[in-house]
């Protein structure tokens, strides 16, 4: 009979660690590319987060901050104010990394244009004969600064994981429970 409560912690501490098989798990990954020079002369920095749900695997989520050196300015495109363009790209989404591998004429990345006032902020991956990764930042008039890079890169792009919050969570309930088993057995074992 003594078994039991370890055998329900240990049910218990599993439980609460490992994620639903059925559910999706929504990942995020560290965007941080530099590209350049710029037609400005300078470079353009991209700098944020892709989430993704790795049942898809699709982007559900971004935060993605574009950066001219030249301008001296930058935009922030998320999912409340662009779009995110995903065309002949397959994704792998894995814990540790995504592996972005672009298609013949393949697009990958967060867009925010108005062609109607040429306003244009946007980061791809992209395959337009042969693959490229570009960025722009194009404010509209009457402040018409504008900023563009390109430059060709290989085929497929890694982006690696962000530490989740909820996985240290996890972590820190498996760490408490394993201690909390170790205390019974030295007070079993005590008997």
């Amino acid at each position: 009979m003594p078994r039991t409560p370890v055998a329900f912690l240990l049910a218990v501490v599993a439980a609460v660690s490992l994620p639903s098989a059925a559910s999706a798990l929504a990942i995020t990954y560290l965007v941080d590319r530099t590209l350049g020079p710029s037609v400005q002369g300078g470079q353009i920095t991209v700098v944020g987060t892709v989430t993704v749900d790795d049942a898809g695997p699709t982007v559900t989520d971004w935060d993605i901050a574009i950066t001219s050196t030249a301008l001296g300015r930058s935009i922030v495109l998320d999912s409340g104010n662009s779009s995110f363009l995903s065309l002949n790209t397959t994704l792998t989404a894995t814990p540790a990394q995504l592996t972005v591998d672009v298609g013949v004429l393949g697009l990958w990345g967060p867009q925010l244009r108005d062609d109607l006032s040429s306003l244009r902020h946007e980061w791809f991956l992209n395959e337009e004969q042969g693959f490229i990764e570009q960025a722009s930042i194009d404010f509209a008039a009457p402040d018409p600064d504008a900023d563009f890079a390109l430059i060709a890169r290989t085929n497929p792009t890694i982006l690696f994981a962000v530490p989740e919050a909820a996985t240290l969570s996890y972590l820190a309930v498996a760490l408490a429970g394993l201690g909390a088993l170790g205390a019974r057995r030295r007070q079993l074992g005590s008997r």
